[in-house]
């Protein structure tokens, strides 16, 4: 009977590993996404130098589920391939700013300020996406409006060819 026992409680043990090794992955996967991509988008206030405060960044939805030691610990000790850290932290006032330590590239938010009011940029590239072959783009003079979208137009038509498929 001790042995039965003893036998489930491994089990118990390896499925406990086993959640904490996966909660752990997505910690991971949900950080390298605000801290290198989407901390505008999801409303986190960005300094000049890429640095998002803790507090802010563990309050959103993604992290809201995982305690702030833990999201710091996972911060701290994350590495590359390469041995190289992953994260930059950083105190000031009393308060801990973290950052994406390479590829932070922040998707822009859509939206206006912390409303859900989309801004006039968006809403005109949304416009020219939805009715491309009505626009002429060789001519059209902003670059860097263009160089920024391109990549939205190229992932627009491969999706709109992945659902023709």
């Amino acid at each position: 009977m001790a042995t039965i026992q003893s036998h489930q409680e491994h089990n118990s043990d390896q499925f406990r590993d086993y959640d904490y090794e996966r909660s752990i992955e997505r910690l991971s996967k949900r950080l390298a996404y605000l801290l290198r991509y989407g901390a505008i988008k999801e409303g986190l206030d960005v300094d000049d130098n890429g640095y998002v405060e803790l507090k802010n960044l563990c309050s959103t939805n993604l992290l809201k589920n995982y305690p702030e030691e833990e999201v710091l610990k996972s911060i701290k000790s994350s590495t590359s391939n390469r041995h190289t850290k992953r994260y930059d932290c950083r105190e000031r006032n009393g308060q801990t700013y973290v950052r994406a330590a390479y590829l932070r590239n922040f998707e822009r938010s859509p939206y206006h300020g912390k409303t859900k009011v989309k801004t006039l940029f968006e809403v005109s590239i949304v416009c020219v996406l939805n009715n491309l072959e009505d626009f002429d783009l060789e001519s059209f003079p902003e670059e860097h409006i263009l160089s920024n979208e391109r990549n939205r137009v190229t992932t627009g038509t491969e999706n709109e060819q992945g659902r023709n498929k």
